[in-house]
C-alpha cells in the first residue's frame, strides 16, 4: 500500500536538542494585552445574536507547545510544539445554559525544533475518535469563553476519555486489560500510531486534554464572530510502544511533559464555517489563508498573535437586558 505522509504534531521532537530557549510570560499578561487592545471595541451583538452566531460548524486552530523534560540521548529539555485543525460542532443547550461540541481532529502541521522534524501518516487522522460533549461557557457581558477537557485519543480507546486511567508504562499498555484497547491506528500493520523523528520510527498511544480561554470578537467589515485566544496544557499520557532506527535505544517508554512557559506559544483560534462543512473544507480554509490572519497561519508564537489581533475590528460581548449573569 503507498501510503502518504504529511506533516502532524511534534510528538518525539528535538531528540538531539541542546536546550529550549524557553522564556517566562504568564497567561494573564497576554490576556491584560489582549483587552486593553480590544478596550476600545464597541459591542454590537445582543445575547441572541450571539448564541446564534456561536452554534453551527467552525474551523479550528490550535497549538500545544509543551517542554520534555531529560530528552534522550542528551538529556537536555526539549521544546514540543504542535499545530493541529479540528472541526468543530456547537449547539446551545438552553436548559443548561452552555454550549454543547463535538471536536474532530482534521490534520495538523510540524513546527521544526532546531534539530528534527517529525512526520505521521495521514490515515491516522481519519481515525481519531470525534469527542463529543464538551461543554463550553460563554459570559456575553464580558464576550469570553471557556471549554474544558478537550480530549485527544491516539491509538488507544477508553469508555471516558477524560478519567479512565492511562497505562504508565509499555508493560502495563499490552496488558490486560488495556491490550484490547490499543489498535493500529494509521494501518501501518503496527498497533498504536506511528511518528517518524530523527531517523526512527516510534509506535505510541497518547491521550492530551487541553482547556481553552478565549475571547469573542465581531470582525464588524466582515460581517463575522472569531473566536481565539490561550491553550491550558492540562495534561498528556504518551507512551512508546517500539522504535527502530538511528538512536532507538535511547527511546523510553514514557517521556514527561510540562506546558512551555510562554503563554504566547499556546492559543488558539475559530472561525466559522458554512454549517455542515467537513474536514476537507476546514483544511482548506486554512491552507488558502481566507479565514485566519493574513499571516501565515502556521507562524508560531507572538507574531501570529500578534498579527491576528491587529487583524480584528469591532467589539465583543452582549449589550441586551436578556444577556445572563
Amino acid at each position: 500500500m503507498n501510503m502518504k505522509y504529511i506533516g502532524l504534531l511534534v510528538f518525539v521532537n528535538g531528540l538531539l536538542a541542546c536546550g529550549t530557549g524557553e522564556v517566562d510570560i504568564a497567561s494573564e499578561d497576554i490576556e491584560q494585552e489582549i483587552d486593553a487592545r480590544l478596550e476600545e471595541a464597541t459591542s454590537i451583538e445582543s445575547a441572541s445574536e450571539m448564541r446564534e452566531r456561536l452554534s453551527g460548524t467552525w474551523a479550528v486552530l490550535i497549538t500545544d507547545s509543551t517542554v520534555v523534560t531529560n530528552t534522550p540521548p542528551s538529556g537536555k529539555d526539549t521544546i514540543e510544539n504542535s499545530l493541529g485543525w479540528y472541526r468543530l460542532e456547537r449547539m446551545y443547550d438552553a436548559d443548561e445554559n452552555v454550549f454543547v461540541q463535538s471536536f474532530k481532529m482534521c490534520g495538523g502541521r510540524v513546527l521544526d525544533t532546531s534539530d528534527t522534524q517529525s512526520e505521521i501518516l495521514e490515515t491516522a487522522f481519519a481515525s481519531i475518535p470525534e469527542f463529543s460533549g464538551v461543554t463550553t461557557r460563554f459570559n456575553y457581558e464580558a464576550g469570553t469563553l471557556q471549554t474544558e477537557n478537550l480530549v485527544d485519543l491516539w491509538g488507544i480507546t477508553l469508555d471516558d476519555p477524560v478519567n479512565d486511567v492511562f497505562p504508565q508504562s509499555k508493560d502495563e499498555a499490552e496488558a490486560a486489560p488495556f491490550a484490547d484497547s490499543i489498535y493500529d491506528m494509521d494501518e501501518d500493520g503496527q498497533t498504536g500510531a506511528r511518528v517518524r523523528a530523527a531517523g526512527m520510527n516510534i509506535d505510541f498511544i497518547l491521550r492530551r486534554i487541553l482547556n481553552l480561554s478565549g475571547r469573542v470578537v465581531y470582525d464588524v467589515d466582515n460581517d463575522r464572530v472569531h473566536v481565539f485566544g490561550l491553550t491550558e496544557h492540562v495534561s498528556r499520557d504518551n507512551v512508546n510502544l517500539r522504535a527502530d532506527g538511528t538512536f532507538s535505544t535511547f527511546v523510553p517508554d514514557v517521556m514527561e511533559h510540562r506546558q512551555n512557559r510562554d503563554a504566547r506559544t499556546n492559543y488558539f483560534e475559530q472561525i466559522r464555517l458554512t454549517d455542515g462543512a467537513s474536514c476537507d473544507d476546514v483544511k482548506i480554509a486554512i491552507e488558502d489563508g481566507n479565514l485566519f490572519c493574513d499571516e501565515n497561519p502556521y507562524v508560531f508564537g507572538k507574531d501570529r498573535l500578534d498579527c491576528f489581533m491587529n487583524s480584528i475590528v469591532g467589539g465583543t460581548g452582549a449589550t441586551d437586558e436578556e444577556s445572563p449573569s
